[in-house]
């Protein structure tokens, strides 16, 4: 999509919802959720469109995708275990584990905010190195929430 608004281009063209994307680190790849296999669950995308695949395979709902900084693994929240939990997962291994914090509510809120942060920058085009080292250490922060 061009900076006015105009070129926009359906990425996933499927019946079902997409929803909640998130851009890799590298911007290569595009994580986002979808419900077209009956419930919520992460998919992964070629930045085209192409390559779309589930990763979750679950059948509770898998939502909110958020890369690491260098792009190996994508945080995710489940409601694997009947109540919403945040999983982290290999997007190639597509093996899930749930990461153990006594502050899921507070961990989970900073993951969303954190991603807005990355998200707006990214539109913005300020995306610089200087920036993506701040973000980084944003990351880490939220990340020592989950331990």
């Amino acid at each position: 999509m061009n900076a006015n608004g105009s070129g926009q281009i359906n990425l996933t063209n499927h019946p079902d919802s997409d929803f909640d994307p998130a851009w890799s680190p590298d911007g290569k790849k595009i994580a986002f959720v979808s419900g077209r296999d009956g419930n919520a669950g992460i998919y992964v995308m070629n930045a085209d469109g192409s390559g779309q695949t589930n990763l979750t395979h679950h059948t509770e709902d898998d939502f909110d995708p958020a890369w690491s900084p260098d792009g190996s693994k994508i945080a995710f929240n489940s409601n694997r275990d009947g109540n919403a939990e945040i999983y982290v997962m290999n997007p190639m291994s597509r093996a899930a584990t749930l990461l153990k914090s006594g502050r899921p509510r507070e961990a989970a809120a900073a993951m969303r905010e954190f991603r807005a942060r990355v998200n707006k920058f990214r539109r913005a085009g300020k995306l610089d190195p200087i920036t993506a080292g701040f973000l980084r250490r944003e990351a880490s922060a939220v990340l020592s929430l989950l331990s």
